[in-house]
C-alpha cells in the first residue's frame, strides 16, 4: 500500500463582515496559494469500495458519465442523455425515463438528482421531470422562469436557482417549490449589465445532514436554507485577487480572457463531517483545496500564486 506523507499548513480561518454587518467564518484561499503539500488519503475517507458496472447493449456507459445518486440498494449513472440504474453490486437493472418530446419524457438533461426513491431530471429548458425508482413517470413541473440548478429538501419541496433576463439585465432568484408550485422566492442578484443570456452558468447546491446549502456563482458566501426556506449566510470563501469582476461571468469574450489570465471561474464543493473539499478551475484546470473543520485550517492547497 502506498503511503503519502503530508505537512500541515498554518491556520487561516478568519472572520469576514457581510453586508448585514455580521461576521461569518472565512476560508482564505488567496493568502495560502501554492502550498502544495501532500495529504494522506486515509485521513479523508474511512473506506473505499470498487464496483464494476455491468455493460451491455442496453447500458453503454460513455467516458464522460457521472454518478447522479447512490442509495442503499441502487447506483444511478447519467451517461450522455440516458439515466441508468444499477444494483449496489454493479448489476444493470433498468433505464430511468426516456429521451424524447412526449409528455412523460425529457428532451435533454441539465442535471439529475436522486432523493428518497425518486429521480429528478432537470432539462436545459428549465422543466423538472420526476420518476420513481421503478422508472415510472410521476409528474412534470414547468416553472414560471428557467431553473438553472436545484436541490431537494423533501418529497414535497425542492429549492432552485432561477434567472430572469430583461433588457439585457439579469435577476437571479432562489425559489422554493411545494408540490411543483412556486411557494416562495428571494432575490439574490440584480444588475443592468449588458450580458448574454446564459443558463449554463450555475451556482452550487449541496446537502449535509439533511440541511441544504447554496453558493451563488456571483458571490463568495455560502447560505444555509433554514426551515422557513430563507437563505442565511454561514461561511465565506475568499478568493481575493483570483475573483473575476462581475461582467466577466456572463460575457463570453470577457470570460475567455479572464480564464486565460488565471481568474477562478468554476468551483465544485464537497462538505463532509470533518472536511471541506473545494475544486477551483483556473486556465482550464482544477486545483484542489482541503480544509479541516476540526482544526480550522487548510491542510492542502494547489492554487498557484503566479496568477492572475
Amino acid at each position: 500500500m502506498k503511503v503519502i506523507v503530508f505537512l500541515v499548513l498554518s491556520l487561516l480561518f478568519l472572520a469576514c463582515h457581510n453586508q448585514d454587518g455580521k461576521q461569518y467564518p472565512m476560508i482564505n484561499l488567496e493568502s495560502i496559494s501554492d502550498n502544495n503539500s501532500k495529504v494522506l488519503f486515509s485521513n479523508i475517507v474511512d473506506s473505499i469500495r470498487y464496483v464494476a458496472l455491468e455493460t451491455n447493449d442496453s447500458c453503454l456507459v460513455a467516458g464522460n458519465s457521472s454518478i447522479c445518486g447512490i442509495t442503499e440498494a441502487y447506483i444511478y449513472i447519467r451517461s450522455a442523455s440516458n439515466i441508468y440504474q444499477f444494483g449496489d453490486d454493479g448489476r444493470f437493472i433498468k433505464e430511468i425515463g426516456t429521451l424524447g418530446r412526449g409528455p412523460e419524457e425529457y428532451p435533454n438533461i441539465a442535471e439529475v438528482k436522486v432523493h428518497n426513491r425518486k429521480v429528478y431530471v432537470l432539462t436545459w429548458g428549465g422543466e423538472m421531470v420526476i420518476y420513481n425508482e421503478n422508472g415510472d413517470f410521476l409528474r412534470k413541473d414547468t416553472p414560471e422562469s428557467l431553473i438553472s440548478n436545484f436541490e431537494i429538501i423533501n418529497d414535497s419541496i425542492y429549492v432552485s436557482e432561477e434567472k430572469d433576463y430583461e433588457d439585457r439585465g439579469m435577476r437571479q432568484y432562489l425559489v422554493g417549490y411545494l408540490n411543483g408550485k412556486k411557494h416562495w422566492n428571494v432575490l439574490l442578484q440584480q444588475d443592468d449589465l449588458e450580458i448574454e443570456q446564459n443558463y449554463k452558468l450555475r451556482g452550487r447546491f449541496y446537502t449535509l445532514n439533511n440541511i441544504v446549502y447554496y453558493k451563488s456563482l456571483y458571490s463568495d458566501t455560502i447560505y444555509q436554507i433554514d426551515n422557513n426556506f430563507n437563505p442565511n449566510a454561514v461561511k465565506v470563501f475568499n478568493y481575493g485577487k483570483y475573483s473575476p469582476e462581475r461582467n466577466m461571468y456572463e460575457n463570453f469574450k470577457d470570460r475567455k480572457n479572464a480564464i486565460n489570465a488565471g481568474y477562478i471561474f468554476n468551483e465544485m464543493f464537497f462538505e463532509a463531517e470533518k472536511y471541506w473539499l473545494v475544486w477551483s478551475m483556473m486556465k482550464d484546470r482544477y486545483y484542489l483545496t482541503i480544509f479541516d473543520k476540526d482544526k480550522n485550517q487548510i491542510i492542502y492547497n494547489q492554487i498557484p500564486d503566479k496568477y492572475p
